[in-house]
């Protein structure tokens, strides 16, 4: 199986909603760089460096990916919002501090311990109401939870909606819901867009 490397892109301080739409850029100029958008895995990062400064970085991904190709996506990026720093396996440029949250955002996804999962395998597979059974088989979603309670039982009803953002835990891409009543789950982070009633 093909090594995969993860690219890390400091973009600044900017707000999640922004983050996730530079995210849909990476995604779009992934087929101009030879790459399968459907095994991209793309992620967000909010970092505070040694400065004290908060950074996001998306963090990629995707087996066999070569490095050229990472550069030739995040170039898409500079007609939206110049990056900060790049990091692409071994290599970084950009200044120290947002060098040092472009590396720790790496790692972070390399450990599969923290950031939020914007694009992912089988993303598109999971709109709707399903069971988190079928969450976890349609997609790279490893788990899905309830916040305070743990796993669901496999026949949980999700009402996912047009995109949800599981987080890295523990090692497992991780859905949070909570429940809204009447047998319903939502997306912790989205709840408030799809809150029922």
């Amino acid at each position: 199986m093909p090594r995969s490397v993860i690219a890390g892109v400091d973009v600044g301080s900017i707000t999640l909603p922004s983050a996730d739409r530079l995210v849909d850029v990476l995604v779009s100029a992934a087929r101009g760089a030879g790459v399968d958008p459907g095994g991209l895995v793309v992620g967000t990062h909010l970092q505070v460096t040694r400065s004290g400064r908060p950074h996001v970085v998306l963090t990629t991904s995707s087996a066999g990916t070569a490095g050229w190709q990472w550069w030739l996506m995040v170039r898409a990026l500079s007609g939206h919002r110049a990056p900060l720093a790049v990091c692409v396996g071994r290599d970084a440029v950009g200044d120290d501090d947002a060098v040092e949250a472009a590396r720790a955002a790496v790692e972070e996804r390399a450990g599969r311990i923290a950031g939020r999962c914007v694009h992912f395998p089988g993303a598109e597979a999971i709109a709707g109401t399903m069971t988190a059974g079928q969450i976890t088989a349609a997609s790279a979603i490893d788990v899905v939870t309830e916040v305070g309670r743990g796993e669901l039982a496999p026949d949980a009803e999700i009402l996912t909606g047009a995109r949800v953002r599981p987080r890295w835990e523990f090692g497992a891409l991780t859905l949070h819901v909570q429940h809204e009543g009447q047998g319903v789950y939502l997306p912790f982070e989205s709840a408030s867009a799809l809150r029922v009633g």
